[in-house]
């Protein structure tokens, strides 16, 4: 995907409510800041901030140690949860947000200390941030030190496992803002967005799509794909597996049933769409949804 469109729906994602209240309620509830970081790194960080994280991005050296840190906790965290520490000696946290088999964004927490810095961790901390440029007395590491928020291996993984919850329903509000795009659309995206919804129990094709749009395919394909970040077989594949999994969990009909009736060619293909996007098999989803039910 085109790091455009990957932004584009980075900043929709970004927009919405349920976002902005987890975000807002994570930072009051523990004290700890969070922030939603783009598929390609980029997040806004506020005055929450601690002091010194407010110094190193402040310095260019630093900023560039910060950048540098983040890009390799998100490839560590492309599939799972990853927490690593920085140079400076604090920790950060970064949740995957997943969906269709790939990651739109990360939930990132941290900018904390496992435990209060002692004079060993003060001075090892200052040794690697002279390495690479950023010189600092210990008095003055000390003081821009001393508002650190400190979390413990025990705490982290409670807020981990908070963290994770919220992903899971924010990748469900994402699915939906995907297969039910907003009224600001294009009247052209809304209108093959509102066939595909309608027909998606049948074979579809772009070429098909367009002619009865009344525009070529390519013109399409680019306006669709810049819009909803997806390409057009790649939102197919979302409404029908969104269709399918509402028949698994509130109805009873056959797995095959389902898998045709939503417009899949084979149950290979079904089972490998489903897993993509909900990271099971049918049948699993199925189960769990009763399992949960029963509780």
């Amino acid at each position: 995907m085109p790091s455009t469109i990957r932004e584009t729906l980075s900043e929709r994602i970004r927009a919405l409510p349920e976002l902005q209240q987890f975000v807002d309620d994570f930072m009051q509830a523990t004290g700890i800041p969070l922030h939603f970081v783009t598929a390609l790194g980029h997040r806004t960080l506020g005055a929450e901030m601690c002091t010194l994280c407010r110094f190193l991005h402040a310095h260019p050296a630093g900023a560039k140690l910060c950048a540098g840190f983040l890009q390799k906790l998100l490839e560590q965290a492309l599939e799972k949860t990853a927490t690593a520490g920085c140079d400076a000696g604090l920790n950060e946290t970064a949740v995957p947000l997943r969906t269709g088999g790939r990651t739109f964004g990360f939930l990132v927490f941290g900018h904390n200390r496992l435990q209060p810095p002692d004079r060993a961790a003060l001075n090892r901390a200052r040794h690697l941030l002279a390495r690479v440029g950023v010189p600092l007395p210990a008095e003055q590491l000390e003081v821009l030190s001393a508002d650190t928020p400190v979390a413990n291996g025990v705490r982290l993984a409670a807020m981990a496992r908070l963290a994770e919850a919220a992903a899971e329903r924010l990748v469900l509000g994402i699915t939906q803002h995907i297969v039910h795009p907003p009224a600001t659309m294009p009247p052209l995206v809304e209108q093959a967005c509102k066939l595909v919804r309608t027909e998606h129990a049948r074979a579809l094709s772009l070429p098909d799509f367009a002619r009865r749009l009344g525009v070529s395919a390519g013109h399409l394909s680019r306006v669709f794909h810049h819009n909803t970040g997806l390409r057009f077989v790649e939102y197919v594949a979302r409404v029908r597996a969104e269709q399918a999994r509402v028949l698994l969990v509130e109805s009873d009909r056959p797995v095959t049933d389902v898998a045709f009736a939503c417009g899949f060619q084979s149950l290979s293909q079904f089972n490998r769409t489903m897993r993509a996007h909900f990271g099971c098999q049918p049948r699993e989803l199925r189960r769990s949804s009763t399992q949960n039910a029963l509780r």
